[in-house]
């Protein structure tokens, strides 16, 4: 499945980020930022990598090289859901096939405290934003973006 054919990007919003520069090709619509090794002013599309940080959404198209500009904290904005969402749901980056799609936080509940139970995060911690509306997977929605570090709790 292909990342969504996204025409206009942004809903609401004017917290617009200029002067990045695409460090890999980028599709409208597609969550960017940093990579792990984190160059200035260097975005991408992100996959869920350990380490990524997100930046926004970008609003066009970009090649390698070319300058983009990103709908940054608090724009509404389109983007594409890898699997569904609920509103509501938080969204962090997907690692499932599409770079720069969305999908839920994942969240772990009901850990009694009485296992010899260990939970490690492998992927991202950081939250996007969230959803405001339900979109099915391979989809287009709304969300707000509010890039933030989520809390990760080690149990064990």
């Amino acid at each position: 499945m292909a990342f969504a054919t996204i025409k206009q990007v942004l809903y609401e919003g004017d917290n617009i980020l200029s002067g990045f520069e695409a460090n890999a090709s980028i599709e409208p619509g597609q969550v960017v930022g940093f990579a792990a090794s984190g160059v200035s002013w260097e975005v991408g599309p992100l996959d869920g990598t350990a380490g990524e940080r997100p930046v926004g959404v970008a609003l066009y198209g970009a090649k390698d090289g070319d300058k983009v500009a990103i709908a940054g904290d608090g724009c509404i904005v389109y983007t594409m859901a890898d699997s569904a969402i609920d509103a509501g749901d938080y969204v962090e980056v997907s690692n499932i096939s599409n770079a720069g799609a969305v999908m839920p936080v994942t969240e772990i509940t009901n850990v009694s405290s009485n296992t010899s139970l260990t939970v490690t995060y492998s992927r991202n911690a950081y939250v996007v934003g969230m959803a405001l509306e339900d979109i099915s997977a391979g989809s287009t929605g709304r969300i707000v973006i509010r890039p933030s570090v989520r809390q990760v709790i080690n149990v064990e």
